[in-house]
């Protein structure tokens, strides 16, 4: 299990020690092409960075022992850096971390935005929000995802707007099951939110 561990640790270590040391020499260059490949290294970095940190996302879970909370801690860390980045690629990724890992008791009276994963989302924004609707076509009413996407719909969008979404995906909805779940998940959303004053 610690093996495990360190492994995940190295590979938050290993993006850090890809990225050139001269990019940003390059970036600063009075040379247009020495600008230019300077920017890619940058960008370059970047990607392969995101990319470890999905891999250390999407790493087992481990059973709860003594290496659980490294594990986990070192998963919430790399979300963290993944809302800082507002990697899009990750997306998937994140909407997988929405709910609880099996046989882990979860307090209900726990604000949802505690989620790391949740907080990733709403930081990434509007490029979250077509699949979290597509989340809540799937998932019962008061399942722990149906509300962590309810709360990243209002987070990101505001009252208005997030029930405007809802209602438009429910006319285009053909699917009676799913047309049914977005609906009670709008009925939902009006006695979990209320509008903001400033929107």
């Amino acid at each position: 299990m610690l093996r495990a561990n360190r492994g995940a640790a190295a590979i938050l270590s290993g993006a850090a020690a890809q990225e050139s040391p001269d990019a940003f020499d390059l970036l600063q260059s009075p040379n247009a092409s020495s600008r230019s490949a300077g920017q890619k290294q940058i960008l370059n970095d970047r990607t392969q960075t995101v990319k470890r940190l999905i891999a250390i996302i999407d790493s087992p879970r481990q059973p709860k022992d003594d290496a659980w909370l490294v594990a986990e801690t070192t998963r919430n860390s790399a979300i963290h850096c993944i809302a800082e980045y507002r990697a899009t690629e990750a997306i998937p990724s994140l909407m997988k971390h929405l709910e609880p890992q099996p046989g882990e008791q979860v307090e209900t009276t726990m604000m949802v935005t505690e989620c790391p994963a949740l907080r990733a989302l709403i930081a990434i924004g509007r490029p979250a929000v077509a699949p979290v609707l597509q989340a809540l076509k799937e998932s019962a009413d008061y399942s722990w995802t149906a509300r962590q996407c309810r709360d990243a719909l209002y987070s990101i969008e505001g009252f208005d707007q997030a029930k405007q979404l809802l209602q438009r995906a429910i006319s285009k909805e053909t699917n009676p099951k799913e047309r049914a779940r977005l609906q009670s998940h709008l009925d939902i959303f009006d006695l979990e939110f209320t509008k903001d004053p400033n929107e």
